[in-house]
């Protein structure tokens, strides 16, 4: 078990777009999502802004009225949305994702861009006369809670208008502790959001200074506990291990101390560091001194033994859920991790983000000045793409793999094929595997965006 843990540890990132990974974030991925390459003609994704009516925006009104799909023909089209905001408090130390500190000067433009790409993908799958359904949307970064909650229920009114939502649409938010009062958090849970995503990475205040996460553990707690007050009933704990100076036994206080809180989800990441960033750099002068990949393995089987006899299910390589009351019932996982481990369609709005679409894989150009500009002149923001090659052979995996164990061996052989960069943490892309040097989806993304 330590070999196969550790072989895919090291060949896949944690926090990428991802299914292994990120949530996106993704997810996703460095930035989110994006399917296709230079010289990618137009028509070819219909971003072709000719002879189309104009999507009229309409104020969104709390709550936010999921309509659900009218008629839903049998050629509806279901798939995921992962939506990058790359803005940032400040840099983590171990973060070489696609976030910005200090660029609050580019939030309303960035959103009125973002906006605007959603409505084109939308207008554009109208003339294909298919109908697209949003089965999850997921709000990464960066820190999505730096933008205004109004910004972020303009940007998902774009989501719903464009794309109908399904009945019980998922709708993710990742929140950076100590980012968002009360009153706040119950605002996010009006607009839509369904789900949130707190990264407490770790509740050891010397190891959250050496990541640079500019919060502590009680303001973890708290978060946790407003989230809770404004009525979330879908809340995921994000945790890293292999972080400098952690041992088994710190390692196994944090679990506890997350099972404490019982929440419905939890998120187990390995420290991945790249280069360039405070911590890389640190790491590679002796200043700081990582735990060994056996302790790492040791850290993942303890992190397994604990939580299956917590009551949650390890229903992906990363990611444990719980069903109703830790009792049984329907398991708590996170529907837009799943879109990226079954292969699944799934489009990405925002500055690097990724997709997956029609047979090949795409991705925005990742700084957000770069973003706007070629969106503004050339009517998209694409900057790369690649066919979608070994993606059935990943689809056929998904459906094979009823378990983690029974999905490690076939998926490792899709994976050699469908991603080319296998390191990085949330910087990592979709199911294409492109590294925008800069932030994934993370799908969920995962730890370091929030």
């Amino acid at each position: 078990m330590r070999g196969e843990v550790l072989l895919l540890l090291t060949s896949v990132s944690p926090r990428a777009n991802l299914p292994l990974v990120r949530g996106a974030k993704v997810a996703p991925p460095e930035g989110s999502v994006a399917p296709a390459r230079s010289g990618l003609r137009p028509h070819s994704l219909s971003y072709q802004m000719d002879g189309t009516r104009e999507v009229t925006e309409t104020a969104v009104r709390q709550p936010l009225v999921r309509e659900s799909c009218p008629t839903r023909q049998k050629q509806a089209l279901q798939t995921a949305l992962y939506v990058h905001i790359p803005f940032c408090i400040a840099k983590c130390h171990y973060c070489d994702f696609n976030s910005y500190a200090g660029m609050s000067g580019f939030f309303q433009s960035y959103v009125a861009v973002l906006v605007r790409e959603i409505e084109m993908m939308g207008r554009a799958q109208e003339r294909t006369g298919r109908s697209v359904e949003a089965r999850s949307v997921y709000f990464g970064g960066g820190t999505p809670t730096v933008l205004p909650v109004e910004a972020l229920e303009r940007i998902l009114g774009a989501c719903f208008r464009c794309f109908h939502p399904c009945d019980s649409v998922e709708v993710t938010v990742e929140l950076r502790p100590g980012t968002l009062g009360l009153d706040e958090i119950a605002r996010l849970k009006e607009i839509g959001v369904t789900r949130l995503s707190i990264g407490v990475q770790s509740f050891q205040e010397g190891e959250l200074r050496v990541l640079g996460r500019g919060h502590s553990a009680r303001d973890s707690m708290v978060a946790y506990r407003r989230a809770q007050e404004a009525g979330f009933r879908n809340i995921n704990v994000d945790l890293m291990y292999g972080l400098p100076g952690q041992t088994l036994e710190s390692w196994t206080s944090a679990l506890e101390r997350a099972l404490g809180m019982k929440p419905d989800h939890l998120s187990l990441y390995p420290l991945t560091l790249a280069d360039g960033t405070i911590l890389g750099g640190r790491v590679a002068k002796g200043d700081v001194v990582l735990p060994d990949q056996d302790q790492g393995a040791l850290m993942y089987e303890r992190a397994e033994a604990l939580l299956e006899g917590s009551g949650y299910v390890h229903y992906e390589i990363s990611n444990w859920a719980r069903g109703e009351d830790g009792r049984g019932g329907e398991l708590s996982i996170c529907e837009h991790n799943m879109a990226y481990w079954r292969a699944e369609p799934y489009l990405g709005f925002g500055a690097g983000a990724h997709s997956l679409w029609r047979n090949c894989c795409y991705h925005n150009a990742s700084h957000p000045a770069d973003y706007i500009r070629r969106l503004n002149s050339h009517g998209n923001a694409i900057c790369e793409r690649d066919e979608a090659v070994g993606l059935r052979d990943l689809r056929t995996s998904a459906v094979r793999g009823r378990s983690v164990r029974g999905f490690c061996g076939q998926i490792r052989a899709a994976l050699r094929i469908c991603v080319r960069s296998s390191t990085g943490g949330p910087g990592t892309g979709g199911a294409c595997g492109k590294r925008c040097r800069g932030r994934s989806t993370h799908p969920q993304g995962a730890p370091a965006g929030q």
